[in-house]
């Protein structure tokens, strides 16, 4: 990749992979942070990673990003399991009742099935694309993406919509 194409990556993927971002992992900071990480590792990779495969690997990264800052936290909170945690989360105010439930729901589920949720659901990701992003088989993709329905059905249901 040449640094003409690393800026084109910033330009057409930025947004994008943000969002992704954001759908994985409801902290701003967080994902921000996991944003940067992965443009800073494509800058490393010049050589190594084609600006086809950009985007890919931005996601990838960016995956892999918030899943070690997620196992960090989590580490650091056993070890001081006596301290309360806090959720500074900031969501704008949402009317619209099925759109809560759904943000509800979403929430209950583990950081893979959201990331697997966002990517074939939303954003129309192929199983195999999935299985490149987040490093795992296409079985387990589906397997994750059943389970992640399945849940977000009976959450559905217990709200009554």
């Amino acid at each position: 990749m040449t640094k003409t194409e690393y800026n084109q990556c910033v330009e057409l993927w930025s947004d994008e992979v943000y969002y992704f971002a954001l759908h994985c992992h409801s902290n701003v900071p967080d994902c921000q942070d996991a944003v940067q990480e992965a443009y800073a590792a494509l800058w490393k990779n010049l050589d190594n990673v084609q600006f086809e495969k950009g985007k890919s690997f931005l996601l990838s990264v960016t995956y892999r990003q918030l899943m070690m800052t997620l196992r960090r936290r989590k580490t650091a909170e056993l070890k001081l399991h006596d301290l309360p945690v806090q959720e500074n989360e900031c969501r704008p105010c949402e009317n619209d009742d099925l759109r809560k439930a759904l943000d509800q729901a979403m929430q209950r589920l583990s950081e893979t099935q959201k990331a697997i949720l966002q990517l074939r659901d939303i954003d129309g990701y192929s199983y195999k694309e999935i299985a490149e992003v987040l490093n795992i088989s296409e079985q387990q993709v589906q397997v994750y993406l059943f389970r992640a329905r399945v849940a977000m059905r009976k959450q559905i249901d217990k709200d009554d919509f």
